[in-house]
């Protein structure tokens, strides 16, 4: 097993690690190094001479970089905007407390979210975490109150007793969170019961789709987001999970490692169309199977046909311009283990970023894409500031000892 370097670890010997990729692109002339090859050096690139020809900026986009080290005032801007971002979110949905329930289970994903890998932000991670703990309490109760649990509750059940599981885990002293999670594992436990096999839980038979050649994107994303589901589910002991779970995981990942994923330039359009961009976040979200959202480390070998789709894409996708594409692409440098000190792209990303925060008045809800409308729904709003978090915030990687979502995963993704 290969360990990837740190960001830190990265500093300490940067001139070598810069050296060897430069020797490597050299060594291959015009030729576009792999993934691979390149991950023998470092997941992380710090200067453009150094990205493969095909994954540099455009002549478009090169005149809009910044070719300066990253400073700390930049630094110093990047940190006040998450603490921010989060603030706006707990005062939006606190101005208008009917979106805890009409968004629902993003009500807390986005406050979880911002919490893992968060233990450097001890005090982000306190109010996400406080956050999400009464959003929970809210959503789940018309759940709690029903002594039905039939097969079509499965999804609502498994995600209400993993949110309960997680946050039990962090807060070990909350009694009422202890037992909500008990409560949540006898209804969910109830309802796959009543499902009886996987099939009727996916409401799909997957074989049928992993086989076809014509699988849409959109029935892709919902395995790769049942996948994410699963694994945190296979953390929870007491969970009686369908037969063959293990298996729909794997195989999935296996699949998805032959998924075809043209690059934004083969689109007339470029990463505009519409094809291309339901591909980019179907992909983005392929790296969070691994990740468990952000709180263990992405390794290139775990997926080099997902290193390569970012890198390739990702001055496409911010020419394109739409802040949470561009977010989550930084996010997933960042799980690389990259930082704005050593990675050009994510340094691009994060600077592009800061550029829409400042020009909505220091705000990430107040940011409006050019197609939207000052008022937008409840979900967009949201989702501006909870992936410029993630997209921003400097991380400390929870370790995937056993049990854990990580370890579980590596497992069945036969990650290295």
């Amino acid at each position: 097993m290969t360990q990837q370097l740190s960001g830190r670890a990265l500093s300490s010997v940067g001139q070598n690690i810069l050296l060897g990729l430069s020797a490597l692109v050299g060594t291959l002339g015009c030729s576009t190094p792999t993934p691979s090859q390149i991950a023998e050096v470092s997941p992380c690139i710090n200067k453009l001479d150094d990205l493969p020809k095909d994954w540099q900026p455009s002549p478009k986009v090169r005149p809009s970089l910044n070719d300066a080290p990253w400073t700390r005032a930049e630094q110093e801007l990047a940190d006040q905007s998450v603490m921010h971002g989060l603030d706006e979110m707990v005062d939006y949905q606190s101005s208008k407390p009917e979106t805890v329930t009409s968004l629902w289970d993003n009500s807390v994903e986005a406050y979880i979210d911002t919490a893992y890998s968060a233990d450097n932000m001890p005090a982000l991670r306190d109010k996400a975490l406080g956050v999400a703990q009464r959003h929970l309490t809210v959503i789940s109760a018309p759940s709690m109150k029903t002594n039905a649990a039939k097969c079509h509750d499965v999804s609502t059940f498994l995600t209400l007793v993993i949110y309960a599981h997680t946050l039990s885990k962090r807060m070990a002293d909350d009694e009422a969170l202890t037992t909500l999670r008990s409560g949540l594992i006898a209804k969910t436990n109830a309802s796959i019961a009543d499902c009886g096999s996987l099939k009727a839980v996916l409401g799909y038979d997957y074989p049928t789709f992993l086989a076809s050649t014509k699988t849409a994107n959109g029935d892709v994303y919902d395995m790769v987001m049942w996948s994410i589901l699963f694994i945190d589910a296979l953390t929870i002991p007491e969970l009686n999970m369908p037969t063959g779970t293990d298996t729909f995981v794997s195989a999935l990942w296996r699949y998805l490692a032959t998924y075809p994923t043209p690059d934004a330039v083969t689109f007339e359009g470029g990463a505009n169309h519409a094809t291309f961009y339901d591909l980019a976040y179907l992909m983005t979200h392929v790296g969070y199977v691994p990740t468990g959202y952000g709180r263990h480390a992405l390794s290139v070998r775990t997926a080099p046909w997902l290193y390569r789709f970012l890198r390739a894409n990702f001055y496409a996708v911010m020419e394109m311009g739409e802040l949470d594409l561009t977010a989550e692409f930084v996010d997933l440098f960042r799980q690389y283990g990259c930082d704005e000190t050593n990675d050009r792209q994510l340094r691009d990303g994060s600077r592009y970023l800061l550029r829409l925060y400042q020009s909505a008045g220091l705000s990430w809800i107040n940011y409006r894409e050019s197609y939207e409308t000052p008022e937008c729904n409840p979900y967009d709003l949201m989702h501006k500031p909870w992936t410029a978090i993630a997209g921003l915030r400097q991380r400390q990687f929870e370790p995937a000892s056993a049990g854990t979502y990580g370890e579980i995963a590596k497992r069945l993704l036969n990650a290295q």
